[in-house]
């Protein structure tokens, strides 16, 4: 839905833009969830870096593959900006 509402705004002229879009996206969410993790709640690396895993259960790559996307998918059924 956020993507759907903020992708026509950003105006990504190509695919290749909604999926720079994108990458940036999923780029600030990892560093956040990662700053959060160390600096907040005081996480060391290998648990934070354990989110990540999809063979331990942990959907957060899944997460942050769909929001890299998103961008892309909206693109591709709404048509560029």
């Amino acid at each position: 839905l956020v993507a759907w509402l903020l992708v026509p705004w950003i105006g990504p002229r190509t695919r290749q833009d909604a999926l720079v879009v994108g990458l940036v996206w999923g780029l600030v969410l990892v560093a956040f969830d990662l700053a959060i993790g160390r600096l907040v709640f005081r996480a060391r690396w290998s648990r934070l870096l354990s989110e990540f895993d999809l063979r331990a259960g942990r959907y957060l790559t899944l997460g942050v593959l769909y929001l890299v996307l998103a961008p892309l998918l909206v693109v591709w059924w709404r048509g560029p900006g």
